[in-house]
């Protein structure tokens, strides 16, 4: 969750030192002060520690050489050892310990484009027995040059084999694979002509830090107040860069990539192809061009190839069209449905809240007033239960999520943050719903998984620690319990900065730990290693007294009745026994333990096979949606189990 406030504190400290400087390229003279500005005010990392310079020379080592194709062991090593001994340089406005790391990953690049000129010019022969380690993180960097050779041609490999799924004609495959090399040369040229190696550094040293804090150049930050726009224009998918690949990380709701229904958080995009134009491969490509390849005017289409690793190595195309992700899809959406149990009929609502937002411009739409309209609209349906489903919820607007979970009690206590001050000390508030008024007092359960983040952990971690619901769903949320502000450097860009962190009324942290679930469904999330606590340098959780407040329930006609604990071992055994018997949920475990099992390693022959198979359906994938529709089923017979319970 990002609470986007410029604040005017921070920008006024920053101001005098930017003050003679009119350009928007970040240059060496500016990082120093850039980097106090991160320091500054930084909940954890306030002050420049050894191990902050050792996280964020490796960072930008990393990040300059994300597929380890570039540099050798032992190159590594000394870069590393030589940076962090210089660091004082770079706190000087020294740039030339970055620059010797920017002109060997130039060489470098050029030189790989060298080796595949050779290779494919050579009468190739795709070697389909070749074995692959596909995750960076899992192989070494090279121990010699002969070493890298092997790895850059068995990446060849690897490539010209997804290239199967666009093309059949070698001679093409091998002028589009050398066109992406020449390209990759041309961009590593290009960045080292624009100088732009203090950027690459700021950005790597707020990533030190924590996940979450980051800097953006001018560029990036008018890309980033593009796609925070609810009107923007392409297929609605959350990406990141991760090891020299763009990975989706979430679907955006009712966006165009949600209704086509065939892409999977974690998917790879290894290439983009636009109409009229050639495919061209994003592997080591800069996040922000993958983004402007696939963003583009409504109406057009785009195709995607993805690579899927899992129970099968899968390489397919998705085609998608462009359309305007605007709130109306983002909105609250409610359904109703009936159920039969114990020779009663209940009628349920389902109301699915994929984000806490607010329509720019006066009265426009915003969650809290859709929320309550839906509650409404199933209370004249005379509904006997709610199910609030956050399960693709990835946060919003704090505020919105407080007054949210206020609809469901009294009022109190919702929220803690303990948030650093410009002088340094912490201040702990606590943020409560302050209507009186009950809007839902029947039972009600909430749906969540480990994409449920940020504000959807604040609004079921509340209705959990005043066991007003039962949370249901994965084990745990996503564990993002901490809070961001933007802070703008005049015409460079803008730092986002880890401020402080959320407590629940427990006195719990979410940070790491997210929600646990009363009642564990299985999702195919399960086979993923997603969540906060698996990222580089987050944040150790922490704790606070707790501040549950006794305000929270009436005395009057709207009380709701608190979930027991005897109640939720009921309901857990109940749904243990229908997932056991269900043989949907037996076989999303076996793909569940094939994804956990899988180790990276790819056969050429695989990738060839699955190519050749194509035709199980149009895109080679299999409907995502159907998968997590399992999951929501069974949380409707929970809440059925629940009003029953609760009515007895």
């Amino acid at each position: 969750m990002q609470k986007n406030i410029l604040s005017l504190l921070s920008f006024s400290l920053s101001l005098p030192f930017l003050m003679g400087f009119d350009s928007t390229q970040l240059d060496c003279a500016v990082l120093p002060h850039v980097l106090t500005i991160m320091e500054d005010g930084h909940y954890a990392q306030d002050v420049v520690t050894p191990s902050l310079k050792e996280r964020s020379v490796k960072t930008y080592i990393e990040r300059m050489d994300p597929t380890k194709t570039l540099f050798l062991q032992d190159e590594i090593q000394d870069l590393q050892n030589e940076l962090v001994a210089n660091f004082t340089r770079l706190q000087r406005g020294d740039c030339s310990d970055l620059e010797k790391v920017a002109r060997l990953s130039v060489e470098r690049i050029e030189e790989n484009e060298r080796i595949v000129r050779e290779r494919l010019g050579n009468e190739f022969v795709l070697d389909k027995q070749l074995k692959l380690q596909t995750d960076p993180s899992k192989r070494n960097y090279p121990a010699s040059e002969k070493e890298r050779t092997v790895l850059i041609e068995s990446l060849l490999h690897f490539q010209v084999a997804n290239q199967r799924v666009l093309e059949t004609d070698l001679e093409k495959i091998s002028k589009r694979l050398v066109h992406r090399y020449e390209l990759a040369s041309k961009r590593a040229r290009e960045r080292r002509e624009k100088r732009d190696v203090p950027e690459l550094f700021a950005a790597a040293y707020a990533a030190a830090m924590d996940p979450h804090s980051d800097y953006y150049s001018a560029d990036q930050l008018a890309d980033f107040q593009i796609q925070m726009g609810l009107s923007l224009e392409g297929i609605g998918a959350v990406l990141r860069s991760e090891d020299g690949y763009t990975k989706i990380v979430s679907i955006v709701t009712g966006g165009p990539a949600d209704k086509e229904g065939s892409l999977m958080p974690n998917d790879s995009i290894v290439a983009v192809k636009n109409e009229g134009k050639e495919p061209v491969s994003t592997i080591d490509m800069a996040l922000q061009d993958v983004v402007k390849m696939i963003r583009g005017k409504k109406g057009t289409r785009v195709t995607l190839t993805i690579f899927r690793e899992g129970a099968s190595v899968k390489t397919f195309q998705v085609t998608i069209q462009r359309d305007k992700i605007d709130v109306k899809e983002q909105a609250a959406k409610i359904s109703l449905q009936s159920r039969k149990q114990a020779g009663k009929t209940y009628k349920l609502a389902t109301i699915s809240l994929p984000s806490f937002y607010k329509e720019k411009g006066g009265g426009g739409r915003d969650s809290l007033n859709d929320m309550k309209n839906l509650i409404r609209e199933a209370k004249r349906e005379g509904v006997d239960g709610i199910l609030v489903d956050l399960s693709e919820n990835g946060g919003g607007l704090l505020d919105h999520a407080v007054s949210i979970s206020g609809l469901f009690v009294k009022e109190g206590a919702i929220v803690g943050t303990n948030e650093k001050q410009q002088n340094g000390r912490d201040q702990f508030q606590v943020l409560n719903d302050r209507d009186s008024s009950i809007e839902y007092s029947g039972p009600l359960v909430v749906l969540v998984s480990q994409a449920s983040a940020s504000a959807s952990e604040i609004l079921a971690g509340a209705l959990q620690d005043y066991s007003r619901a039962v949370i249901v769903g994965s084990k745990n949320t996503f564990g993002k319990g901490t809070v961001q502000h933007f802070f703008p450097l005049m015409e460079m860009g803008a730092i986002k900065q880890t401020k402080g962190m959320f407590f629940r009324p427990s006195g719990s942290s979410t940070q790491h730990v997210g929600v646990s679930s009363d009642i564990f469904i299985p999702s195919l999330y399960d086979g993923y290693e997603l969540g906060e606590a698996n990222l580089d340098y987050s944040l150790p959780p922490q704790s606070m007294p707790s501040f549950l407040s006794d305000r929270v329930n009436s005395r009057v006609r709207s009380r709701w009745t608190p979930v027991t604990e005897a109640q939720k071992k009921v309901l857990s055994q109940r749904s243990a026994d229908r997932i056991a018997s269900n043989s949907d949920f037996a076989e999303l475990e076996k793909q569940v333990a094939e994804i956990q099992n899988d180790d990276g390693v790819v056969t050429i022959a695989s990738l060839l096979q699955d190519s050749e198979e194509k035709e199980e359906n149009e895109s080679g994938a299999e409907d995502s949606n159907d998968i997590f529709e399992l999951q929501k089923e069974e949380a409707i017979n929970i809440l059925t189990d629940l009003i029953e319970l609760q009515q007895k």
